[in-house]
This record gives C-alpha cells, structure tokens and sequence, in this order.
C-alpha cells in the first residue's frame, strides 16, 4: 500500500514540476529539458520498481532517487538565477525531498 501510494505521489510531482519546467523553457532550455527527463525518469522507474523484484526492484529505485535529486538540483539552479520563485522552489523542493526519503527507505530496507 505505501508503494502505491508513493507511486501516485510521484504522479502528482511529475504536474508540479512541470510549472518550473515551463518556468525554466523561457529562460533556460537545457536545464528545463532536464529537469523534464529526470522528472519523468523518478515517475516511471519508481512505477517500473514497484513491479519488479530482487536486485532489479532496488536498482530501479535508486535510479529513481537518483533522478529525484537530480531534479533537485535542477530547480536549485533555477531559483539561484532567479528563472524560479523561491517559493515555488521551495514547494517544489519539498515535495521532491520527500518522495526521495521514501525511495532511499524503499532501496534500504532491511530484508
């Protein structure tokens, strides 16, 4: 139940990141692009993750937390050059930071 739940969190993070890409596009189009493929790459390998078992299950999730870090780092740099508001960063960031403390939980789990 919490991986589905994680999983449809992940959903509703991919819409709000996709205000500060289309922030960023304006301004900044390689690091929008990015932030809009790492975005998606935390959605669907969480959802692929959550399908899956063993060794594939945990590396799909860390590439999920990678991604969601990634996207951190995307809209740090945006909100640094004053292309994101802060306080939208600042929900945004949140959000991510989140979802990454329950995929790195998820990956880490004592079996």
């Amino acid at each position: 139940m919490a991986r589905l739940k994680l999983c449809e969190d992940v959903v509703g993070l991919v819409a709000r990141v996709q205000v500060v890409v289309e922030a960023l596009r304006q301004v900044d189009r390689e690091v929008a692009e990015q932030l809009h493929r790492a975005s998606r790459s935390v959605a669907l390998n969480t959802w692929e993750g959550g399908a899956s078992r063993g060794g594939n299950r945990r590396a799909l999730l860390e590439r999920a937390y990678a991604s969601a870090h990634e996207c951190m780092g995307c809209v740090k740099i945006g909100c640094a050059l004053g292309y994101v508001p802060e306080l939208e960063a600042a929900e945004v960031l949140w959000q991510l930071d989140s979802v990454a403390a329950r995929l790195w939980t998820l990956c880490h789990r004592p079996r």
